[in-house]
C-alpha cells in the first residue's frame, strides 16, 4: 500500500473521507460497496508534513501532499474541506485537492487536535499547551 513511503515515516493523524464517515455503526464501518469503493478514503497525515490519500476498500495509496514543513498532529475531513493542524502552531483549511489552504489560524502552541462540527460550520481545536478554541468558518 504505502510501500517506500512508510520508510521511517511516523503516521500522527487519519480521518476517514466524509461519506465513508456517514456509514460508520458504533465506531467500525460498514464494507464498501462496489459501486462506491472510489468514493470511500482514508486521509493519513505525518510527521513529516505529508498528508496520504488512501482508498479504503482497494487499500491503494492514491496521492500523496506535502502540506507542512513541520509534523501534523491532527487531520479532519468533511465532504468540503480538510482541517490540518500542526507542530507549527497552525490550523489550516485546505481544499480536498490541497492545492493551497483557504485560511489558516495561528495558536499558542503546537495544534494537536482539530475535528470538524457536523454543518462544516465550525472546528474545535486543541493546542498542547492546552488551550481550546472554536474557528468559526462561515466567518
Amino acid at each position: 500500500m504505502l510501500n517506500h513511503h512508510a520508510r521511517n515515516t511516523v503516521f500522527t493523524s487519519l480521518d476517514f473521507e466524509w461519506g465513508a464517515r456517514a456509514t460508520q455503526t458504533y465506531g467500525a464501518l460498514n464494507p464498501v460497496s462496489r459501486e462506491n469503493e472510489s468514493l470511500k478514503r482514508v486521509y493519513v497525515a505525518s510527521k513529516h508534513g505529508m498528508v496520504f490519500q488512501i482508498n479504503y476498500a482497494t487499500e491503494a495509496l492514491e496521492a500523496t501532499y506535502r502540506t507542512n514543513e513541520t509534523a501534523i498532529y491532527s487531520i479532519a475531513i468533511n465532504e468540503a474541506f480538510c482541517i490540518t493542524g500542526s507542530e507549527d502552531q497552525y490550523l489550516r483549511v485546505w481544499p480536498l485537492d490541497f492545492s493551497e489552504f483557504f485560511m489558516e489560524a495561528n495558536h499558542e502552541g503546537t495544534v494537536c487536535q482539530v475535528e470538524i462540527s457536523p454543518d462544516g460550520l465550525r472546528v474545535c481545536c486543541g493546542t498542547m499547551s492546552g488551550s481550546l478554541g472554536i474557528l468559526d468558518t462561515s466567518t
